[in-house]
């Protein structure tokens, strides 16, 4: 009969409490339901799928043409038709006047291509724009991990103050019971009962106030999720092993950007030069082999100012200085961040003790009438207070480090 009681109460608490989540079982769910985490993980498909339609793109290069002439003055037809791929072809010439055939074969190479080849230039190019995409997408993540994490931290944060004020709203009641039979037995003032009474009311709309405001921080946390059903929290471990993450995404930003940058220059210098043709084919029918050397210049078509390209490198150049500075700060910022939060939590913990070890002095001296009952409520809520943001100091220090792992991941 106990063990039927048991699982009844148990089911019965999760059907009212719902799941409860630790923080990496949170963030599984966040990484697989929320949406902007999704479409990050989908850009990266995008571009793979982008990818293979421009390489796709470059290869289909395969041409057939045709066209049919007539001469009016010697009423005769000539037919052509001409296969290519990319540097080869395939020409076949047929004159009904003398019923002549004509087929030649030939291949014909632009040799600028030998010194830039725009096909490989436009993958090349292709290839940068994704590997940035994929740091700048990285970044978003961290962005939104880091959102997450603050996210779970206010809701524990409010459970901070709802637990720490129903704990000393259930001693002020206690408090309040005791002044109402003192006060009816004149042991106790008018005043010093409406002192209890204020107090209890007081910790009363705070600790609602805190529930109406953790309802909104927990749908706003659910929402993260995609997740419906009810969920509550649970505290942070205790992080001790942890390692700051360096981030170097600006700083690959902008190397690739240089040498994409320069890959375009060298493209630019090329553009501008003469285009220099080579080519060869042979005339299946008479048997032989003709080879044909020609370039086209137009001088005045100047594709490029690549005077303007060398100077945006430079300007990549300072841009990289700069980013290299702050990922140096960024590094020791982080580092700084979180050795200022282990100081504030062994700080808020010392206060929490000494706050703790007054107020029994307090309640010592409340007890002989020597402190009114306004002042002890008050130390009492300094107490609160300072037990409070001891626990949430705690919080943010193991969100901190926990952070830095989860980035050491990605």
């Amino acid at each position: 009969m106990k063990i039927r009681i048991v699982i009844v109460s148990l089911i019965i608490s999760a059907v009212i409490f719902g799941q409860t989540l630790s923080f990496d079982e949170a963030y599984k769910i966040y990484s697989e339901k929320n949406s902007t985490v999704k479409n990050l993980k989908l850009n990266n498909q995008i571009r793979e799928e982008e990818r293979k339609e421009l390489v796709n793109s470059l290869k289909t290069d395969l041409t057939i043409t045709g066209s049919t002439s007539y001469n009016l003055d010697e009423e005769t037809t000539e037919k052509t038709g001409k296969i290519s791929y990319r540097d080869f072809y395939i020409e076949a010439t047929q004159k009904d006047s003398n019923n002549t055939d004509q087929v030649i074969v030939g291949v014909e190479k632009t040799i600028n291509n030998f010194i830039y080849n725009t096909d490989k230039a436009q993958i090349y190019s292709n290839k940068i724009s994704n590997l940035n995409a994929q740091y700048e997408d990285k970044q978003s993540l961290m962005s939104s991990i880091s959102s997450f994490g603050d996210k779970y931290v206010a809701v524990l944060n409010q459970d901070n103050t709802i637990k720490s004020t129903e704990i000393l709203l259930q001693e002020k009641m206690k408090d309040l019971e005791i002044a109402k039979v003192k006060y009816n037995s004149q042991n106790l003032s008018a005043y010093d009962l409406k002192v209890i009474e204020l107090s209890v009311n007081e910790l009363t709309t705070t600790l609602n106030i805190a529930k109406v405001e953790k309802e909104d921080l927990l749908k706003e946390f659910k929402n993260l999720l995609n997740y419906e059903s009810e969920i509550t929290l649970k505290d942070l471990d205790i992080i001790n092993d942890y390692e700051i993450y360096k981030d170097e995404s600006s700083i690959k930003i902008i190397e690739n950007q240089i040498e994409l940058a320069k890959d375009e220059l060298k493209g630019l210098k090329v553009a501008n030069l003469p285009e220099l043709t080579a080519g060869a084919y042979y005339n299946l029918d008479d048997e032989d082999t003709t080879m044909e050397l020609g370039f086209t210049w137009v001088p005045l078509n100047y594709r490029g100012d690549e005077k303007s390209k060398k100077l945006t490198i430079e300007k990549y150049n300072n841009n990289l200085l700069e980013a290299q500075n702050s990922y140096e700060l960024s590094i020791q910022q982080t580092q700084n961040s979180i050795k200022k939060l282990e100081l504030n939590v062994e700080l808020s913990k010392q206060t929490l003790d000494l706050a703790k070890l007054e107020l029994e002095k307090y309640k010592i001296m409340k007890e002989k009438g020597t402190l009114s009952e306004y002042d002890y409520f008050d130390k009492q809520k300094e107490v609160l207070d300072d037990e409070i943001a001891y626990l949430n100091y705690l919080n943010q220090l193991n969100l901190a480090k926990k952070l830095q792992n989860i980035y050491s991941q990605l």
